[in-house]
């Protein structure tokens, strides 16, 4: 899970002066992929609150985390967000008081994509 760089809404046809004032609207977008046994999902949640504090985070996770399966026993989450973001006091809090299933949780920092291995012939 991670925000995306905060993306610039534009008109199809614009004025110029609009075109190069910067003056565009910004949203926020928040993107989670679940993987489960059986499946994979993507989901990506749209708001004009451009702040990424613990709050908005889980004002975008909530409605994911209602669709999750009962079964569910343990959630990972993984991210490279920043402290502010995902890894600290209150985040952990909140999510011990929103996932009130009897449910193990996991904070995994991703620090590096792994990169592919050229093929050997």
């Amino acid at each position: 899970m991670d925000f995306s760089e905060n993306y610039s809404t534009k008109c199809n046809q614009e004025i110029q002066a609009l075109h190069f004032d910067g003056s565009r609207t910004q949203i926020s977008l928040h993107t989670v992929v679940v993987y489960t046994k059986d499946s994979t999902v993507s989901h990506y949640t749209i708001s004009s609150n451009l702040s990424h504090n613990v709050a908005a985070i889980w004002a975008h996770l909530k409605p994911i985390m209602a669709s999750l399966p009962e079964t569910i026993e343990n959630i990972h989450f993984l991210s490279d967000g920043p402290v502010t973001q995902y890894r600290n006091k209150t985040m952990f809090f909140f999510s011990r008081l929103q996932i009130s299933r009897n449910v193990s949780q996991n904070y995994n920092v991703l620090l590096e994509l792994p990169r592919s291995r050229p093929r050997e012939r």
